[in-house]
């Protein structure tokens, strides 16, 4: 398990560094390694697109490309 996730590390970083269509290929390959860990802790695509969605209902997702810095909590 632990080669799997140093696998997915390995290939993220070959995607931020990969300009035009060698995005596809790493991409691809995060895919692969993603399936295999989902496999190992079986867990099905369904239940990960479900959660996903629910997730993005709740907190919004990328498309806009904002990220949130901080949350600033109430004090009682």
């Amino acid at each position: 398990l632990i080669s799997l996730f140093d696998k997915l590390r390995e290939e993220v970083s070959e995607l931020v560094e990969a300009e035009g269509k060698d995005r596809v290929k790493e991409l691809g390959d995060i895919y692969e390694v993603l399936d295999s860990i989902t496999k190992y802790f079986e867990i099905s695509n369904q239940e990960v697109k479900d959660l996903q969605a629910k997730r993005k209902e709740e907190r919004g997702g990328f498309n806009d490309q904002i990220r949130l810095l901080w949350v600033k909590e109430k004090t009682k």
